[in-house]
């Protein structure tokens, strides 16, 4: 059986987050656990700690605001309506393996997806390495757009 105490418990439940530049995210292990394929091989990694906090240290390109825009987005089921951020969030969610996420992004950026900003959605998601969002928006653009 295994007694916690008090002031042990949030540190079994919790994990703190740091991204590259010393920001940091407090959440749930579960949220982790039950959304990230990353978070469950890093916490199946790890033994049970009773006494200590969990801290995972992120890596380059993954800042700790976008990290907590994705969590929140995960807990309110909505996405932003910032494209650029929806894009961050969408980046974050494929490098740490939220798939729930990721499928949410794309479903709100192919909703604004028109004739007048498919070409630089296409772009956007070359440079963050979103292949199917690049795809869907090349694909937009030899339907949709008048080339005048």
């Amino acid at each position: 059986m295994c007694v916690l105490k008090k002031n042990n418990f949030d540190s079994v439940l919790k994990v703190e987050i740091v991204d590259s530049r010393g920001q940091t995210v407090r959440c749930r292990k579960s949220l982790l656990y039950g959304q990230s394929e990353f978070f469950r091989e890093k916490f199946a990694k790890q033994a049970i700690q009773t006494e200590e906090k969990t801290v995972v240290t992120l890596g380059e390109g993954i800042r700790a605001e976008d990290l907590r825009s994705l969590l929140e987005m995960l807990k309110k089921g909505r996405v932003s309506s910032d494209i650029s951020k929806v894009f961050r969030v969408a980046s974050v969610a494929k490098k740490l393996r939220f798939q729930t996420a990721l499928a949410l992004c794309r479903e709100r950026v192919l909703l604004e997806l028109g004739e007048n900003n498919c070409a630089s959605i296409a772009r956007t998601a070359h440079l963050l390495n979103l292949p199917d969002l690049e795809n869907a928006a090349l694909e937009f653009a030899p339907n949709n757009v008048n080339w005048k």
